[in-house]
């Protein structure tokens, strides 16, 4: 789960209130590490969020 404070959650104004959704601040950098086929094409993947870092610009 993102760090608090640097995401949010759009419970209440999501048309997927069965699913975990979070809106990240810009510059939030995340590493895939799982990728998970289930039925009917559906594809669950894993994100850790990695430690906060100097953005190049």
């Amino acid at each position: 789960m993102p760090a608090p404070g640097r995401c949010g959650h759009p419970c209440h104004f999501s048309a997927f209130t069965g699913e975990e959704e979070f809106i990240l601040s810009p510059g939030t950098q995340l590493k895939v590490t799982g990728v998970k086929a289930e039925r009917g094409g559906l594809c669950t993947v894993r994100l850790t969020e990695l430690e906060e870092q100097t953005l190049v610009s």
